[in-house]
């Protein structure tokens, strides 16, 4: 009886060691890094506005809105999370982010622009709140604390590289349509790597 309540106090999971030695680890950190690079648009959002001929007055309204898109979106993800799941959850938003670039690339119509911009805002705070949630269901509770900490670590690389290859797209170009087709690839990429990461650990569980 004491063996089976020690066993039940002992979190399941994958050890640190474990996690670093497994393909999950590194196709997680592959879809971190890349979600987050595609964030820091951010810096360049208000520049690529106005270059789609927007007034500047118009597009700092815009952004105000939006913004309160992205703090309504980051009070909600959790919620949205518990009921359907963060793996759903991450790839409904990945899926409205890649949307949101897919529109940016393709029109100049301020009123459809917005709108893509409110949905671009509504996924750009998701690295803060649902990687931890991802973290901890691809590799449960046992070293999570060990293992965020180095895909944290991976994440913050990709905030750090990202808005300079980002800016520097656009200035060896002129336009942000380059800059735009690179953010729907690492979108496609954090997708694939998402999905590769999960099944990895199905493949992990059924040969345990």
């Amino acid at each position: 009886m004491v063996t089976n309540e020690l066993e039940e106090a002992v979190p399941e999971g994958l050890t640190f060691a474990e996690a670093i030695r497994s393909p999950i680890f590194y196709f997680a950190a592959i879809a971190f890094i890349s979600f987050v690079m595609v964030s820091t648009f951010t810096q360049q959002l208000q520049v690529f506005l106005v270059s789609t001929g927007i007034n500047i007055v118009q597009v700092g309204a815009m952004m105000s809105m939006a913004s309160i898109a992205m703090i309504i979106s980051k009070i909600a993800m959790g919620s949205i999370s518990d009921k359907i799941g963060s793996k759903t959850t991450y790839i409904g938003l990945a899926v409205i982010f890649t949307t949101a670039f897919i529109i940016f690339f393709s029109t100049s119509s301020p009123i459809i622009l917005f709108v893509a911009l409110l949905m671009y805002y509504m996924c750009a705070g998701t690295p803060n709140v649902l990687h931890q949630l991802i973290t901890l269901d691809l590799f449960g509770k046992k070293d999570f604390t060990a293992i965020w900490g180095m895909l944290a670590l991976a994440a913050n690389i990709g905030l750090a590289i990202g808005n300079p290859i980002l800016g520097l797209l656009y200035d060896l170009t002129g336009t942000y349509q380059l800059t735009i087709t690179v953010c729907i690839v690492l979108m496609i990429i954090c997708m694939v790597s998402f999905f590769l990461a999960n099944h990895s650990k199905k493949k992990r569980s059924q040969i345990r």
